[in-house]
Order: C-alpha cells, then sequence, then structure tokens
C-alpha cells in the first residue's frame, strides 16, 4: 500500500515479479500456479508475510488455517479467500491440500484505458484492504474450475496474445466471485458513488499516518464532509470516520503483533505527536488498552501452530 510504515525482518515481504515491466511476454504483473505447486517449490515459512500485490487462492481439497491480520479462520474445500496488498497473513495447509493461487496487480486488469461496467466494478471489489472469504457454490465449482484450468494452460503456453486472453479468462473468473460476494443491495449503488468511496479508501491506506479528519480527506476529493459521510455511509453502512479509525487500530494492532516497537514508538510511527492521545484513541476505539491486546495477542499466538501442517507461503 502506500504507506510508509516499515515492517521487522521476520515479517517476510514476497516480490515475485516487476510491474515496470507489464508490456514484457514473461513478465505483466499476473501469476497463477496450483496449489500443489507452491507447497512444493517455495520454501516453508513459519512466519506471517506480506506481498505488495493481491492474492487469490482457493482450496478445492484438503483444509487447513488462515491466519489474516488479527484473525484466525478455519479453511476447508471449496473455500476461496481474497488477500489484499500489505496484509500479513499465513496459510498453513495440510499434506493433502490441492486448490489454485492468483498473484495479480490491478493494472493486469486495467491495461486498457477502455473499462467495461464489469471491469470498473472487479476494479471497486478490489479495493478494500480487508479480508474477503467464502464458500464457493456448488453449482459453480466445475464452472470456475474450467475456467481456472484454462488459466493454467494458458499461463504455462507462451502462444500468441497470452496476456489478453488470461486477462479476458481472469476477469470471468473474478465476476463468478462477485456475484457470490455481492451483496443484494450492491447493484441499486450509483456507480459514481462506488467511485466516490473506492478514492476515499485508496486515499486513507495512503494517507492514514498523516491524514485522520474526515474533512481533509473530504478537501482532496473536492466535496464537503457532509456530503462525504453521507455517501460513504450509503454505500458501506458505516460513517467516513469509522474506516478512518479502523484502518489506524488495524496498522497500531499489527505493529503490537508483528513488531517489537514500544507503544511509544507505535504512536510515532502512525501520526501521533502525543502517545498519551494514541493511547486513549486506541482504548476508546478498540475497547482494550494496547499493553493489554499485545500481552493477550502474544499469548494466543503461542497456541496457534500446529506440526502436522505444513506452512504455504501463499
Amino acid at each position: 500500500m502506500g504507506s510508509s510504515l516499515f515492517y521487522p525482518d521476520h515479517i517476510y515481504k514476497s516480490d515475485n515479479f516487476h510491474p515496470n515491466n507489464i508490456n514484457s511476454p514473461t513478465n505483466f504483473c499476473f501469476e497463477v500456479r496450483t496449489l500443489r505447486w507452491v507447497l512444493n517449490n517455495t520454501s516453508a515459512n513459519d512466519s506471517p508475510h506480506k506481498h505488495d500485490h493481491y492474492e487469490i487462492v482457493w482450496i478445492t481439497k484438503g483444509s487447513g488455517i488462515l491466519i489474516a491480520d488479527l484473525s484466525q479462520y478455519e479453511i476447508n474445500q471449496n473455500v476461496i479467500f481474497w488477500i489484499s496488498p500489505g496484509q500479513i497473513h499465513q496459510l498453513i495447509a495440510d499434506e493433502k491440500a490441492e486448490g489454485y493461487v492468483f498473484s495479480f496487480r490491478s493494472e493486469f486488469l486495467f491495461f486498457s484505458n477502455n473499462a467495461s461496467k464489469e471491469e470498473y466494478s472487479i476494479n471497486t471489489f478490489s479495493s478494500f484492504s480487508t479480508l474477503i472469504l467464502a464458500r464457493i457454490e456448488d453449482g459453480l465449482i466445475d464452472e470456475m474450475e474450467e475456467i481456472a484450468l484454462k488459466i493454467i494452460h494458458e499461463f504455462e503456453n507462451y502462444l500468441l496474445l497470452r496476456a489478453e486472453i488470461l486477462r479476458g479468462l481472469f476477469k470471468v473468473f473474478l465476476i463468478y466471485l462477485m456475484r457470490q460476494w455481492q451483496s443484494p443491495d450492491s447493484s441499486s449503488l450509483q456507480p459514481a458513488n462506488s467511485q466516490l468511496v473506492e478514492k476515499f479508501f485508496n486515499l486513507i491506506d495512503k494517507s492514514f499516518t498523516t491524514v485522520k479528519k474526515v474533512k481533509d480527506y473530504a478537501r482532496r476529493l473536492d466535496i464537503t464532509p457532509n456530503y462525504l459521510n453521507k455517501i460513504v455511509k450509503t454505500v458501506s453502512g458505516f460513517h467516513a470516520s469509522y474506516h478512518i479509525q479502523q484502518r489506524i487500530i488495524l496498522e497500531a494492532k499489527r505493529l503490537a503483533i508483528y513488531s517489537e516497537s514500544s507503544m511509544k514508538e507505535v504512536a510515532y510511527k502512525l501520526g501521533f505527536e502525543d502517545p498519551a492521545h494514541f493511547s486513549k484513541f486506541f482504548k476508546n476505539v478498540s475497547g482494550v488498552t494496547f499493553t493489554d491486546f499485545r500481552r493477550n495477542s502474544k499469548i494466543e499466538n503461542t497456541s496457534q501452530r500446529d506440526g502436522g501442517i505444513r506452512a504455504c507461503a501463499a
């Protein structure tokens, strides 16, 4: 993401492709592998890690545990999850696990300037920085797996217009996901409103350490604070200030769990000049003190390992 925050060395950062070379026939910000290939060809990683690209993992067989930011999820057959850039995560899969891992950057999807309505929807869909997790509907499994296999076949064969075919197939795959994850009321949202909220969320991700007031985000978006609050509430169900606060708290909790920084250091990294102000903010928003949260989280983390399953650097 756009934040300038840093994490200690034990937070592994994967960067397997380079977006500046998007026109290269072998490197265009997209990769797909079977989960078995990833397990067999990637060094087992016992620590949580993060990427600077999006990742979709579909478990077709087997089971495991997904640790994403501050939560732990049981993963089993035909569960699919979406990891956004900057999310600290770890997939611990059993030896029988099979599936697909798609890694990509947004520029792969939007290489063309003539974005369709479906392409725009995918862009909006991918702008949220929270984990998206769901089970594939039984009636769609065969169709989606057929598309996934076609994507792998095209990815592994360097034929004419390979990137264009991969882009088209992958968009179809994403649309199938959107149909399952889309809320019943989302189709009634005005595209302009969704676009505004997308810009707002992107601004938060880039600026939450320095910009913390709704009025400042509204000024950057060239609208009034009241209008921003109204649109964000309509689209997301929460006021703009809620999303700003939650993004700050998420980063604070990440640093509490995955770094050795003191509360004072975390406060400064997040743009708080007064550590006491940060301490009060953390307690008011999260309902627990920073110190108690860190202590409780480290106690929980000691019981999360299970030697019977294997870490996957997904």
